[in-house]
């Protein structure tokens, strides 16, 4: 009776400690227990601008790098709210220009366009997956832009005569494009992350311009 009562007293404490050691096994998670609700990046890229309005087909685009920086507003674990802006550095393309048909030839000339684009942008996106090292992302947004061109910087000619040199002039637009955007985001630690997309706008002629960017960001 005593060897019965010890056995059953041993399994009573061997069931009480076996659920007490599975609770006190560490779990190592990169996404934190309870859900951060913003994020900010930084980034750096390449933009590529349509100008075939413009431009001949063999020059209708032109090739910037572009810098940014976001902070986002998480509504759920999966859908949250982006705020970007960005700036580039100087494009440029060139169109080609009737002069007059004054003489034995046909008079033309090259006009050089300069951009440079800032942006502000507001996304509304879609993060898949919970408790995951990646997280890919879709969203639709529309992006506020405005857009100083310097036109007549160079004049060169390509037949005829070369006429009198053209006084550059700055003019400033200012646009509003819908966009679609889709990503990857990477964590690295708890809250540090590294962060890639790519943007495309629309416009009623197709696709306007086209965004690559790679960026680090953290969660708070």
């Amino acid at each position: 009776m005593h060897r019965a009562c010890a056995a059953a007293l041993a399994s009573l404490v061997l069931c009480g400690v076996a659920p007490a050691a599975a609770q006190d096994q560490l779990v190592t998670t990169f996404v934190p227990e309870t859900q951060r609700r913003w994020d900010a990046v930084g980034y750096v890229g390449w933009r590529g601008v349509s100008k075939s309005d413009i431009a001949p087909d063999w020059n209708e685009w032109y090739d910037v790098a572009v810098f940014s920086a976001s902070t986002s507003r998480h509504l759920t674990s999966h859908a949250k709210i982006d705020i970007d802006v960005s700036t580039t550095s100087r494009g440029r393309v060139f169109e080609e220009e009737f002069v007059s048909a004054s003489g034995p030839f046909p008079s033309y000339q090259i006009r050089e366009h300069r951009f440079r684009r800032t942006t502000v942008a507001t996304t509304l996106a879609y993060q898949f997956f919970e408790n995951r090292w990646v997280h890919p992302f879709l969203g639709v947004g529309l992006e506020g832009t405005r857009e100083v061109e310097r036109v007549g910087v160079e004049l060169v000619p390509v037949r005829g005569p070369l006429a009198p040199p053209a006084t550059p002039e700055t003019q400033v637009t200012y646009l509003a494009r819908p966009f679609v955007t889709g990503g990857l985001k990477f964590y690295m630690s708890e809250r540090g992350f590294i962060r890639t997309d790519l943007l495309w706008t629309l416009s009623p002629s197709g696709v306007e311009s086209a965004v690559w960017r790679v960026g680090v960001g953290v969660d708070f």
